[in-house]
């Protein structure tokens, strides 16, 4: 996953020190690309919107689990929203 390093450094300053002094991380880069499975402990960040359908997720998700619990329903798990998620990604990427 790709982070932006300022915020990073931030949050997880402890983390991203640790790094910088074993030499596997440059303190002059914007972002950093770690590995899924790298461990923030209990609080990780949000990873940088790749594209147009990121932004839309961050803000229908909250609204499709709101809607799930009024009417116990799974429209936060259809499929659905995954797949507009990556045709917008790819449509209208960010740099």
């Amino acid at each position: 996953m790709k982070y932006n390093f300022p915020p990073l450094m931030q949050t997880h300053r402890h983390l991203v020190t640790k790094m910088i002094e074993s030499g596997s991380l440059s303190p002059c880069r914007m972002f950093i690309n770690l590995p899924d499975d790298f461990d923030f402990g209990t609080d990780k960040p949000k990873p940088i919107a790749r594209g147009l359908g990121d932004v839309i997720a961050r803000v229908a998700q909250p609204i499709a689990r709101i809607i799930d619990t009024l009417t116990a329903g799974n429209l936060s798990n259809c499929g659905g929203c995954k797949n507009r998620q990556e045709k917008l990604n790819q449509m209208f990427p960010f740099e």
